[in-house]
């Protein structure tokens, strides 16, 4: 008899607040990666039952536009800051204000 195991993990990558108030034009709050001594962006994994509510992260744009074949695949790894969007839904809009 096989056993199964099931994991209700998920990576989680975390981020710190740029400033202690939100953007003035967007009304959202502005975040970056949260990195260790090295440099590398802190990381790990979290029980799925720990997490009250996920975030939307939109990347703070630049002045150049993004190239045609750029892919959400890329996005955590392209953008030094996010907007946290607080209006995606009616709960992180109660949490994230």
């Amino acid at each position: 008899m096989k056993q199964l195991f099931l994991f209700e993990e998920t990576l989680v990558h975390w981020f710190i607040l740029v400033e202690d108030n939100t953007s003035p034009n967007t009304r959202m709050w502005v975040v970056e990666p949260l990195r260790n001594s090295a440099g590398n962006q802190v990381c790990s994994l979290e029980h799925v039952d720990s997490i009250a509510q996920v975030a939307h992260l939109i990347g703070v744009y630049g002045n150049h536009p993004l190239p045609h074949d750029f892919t959400f695949h890329q996005t955590l790894h392209t953008f030094n800051k996010f907007y946290v969007n607080k209006f995606i839904d009616y709960h992180m809009h109660e949490i994230a204000f």
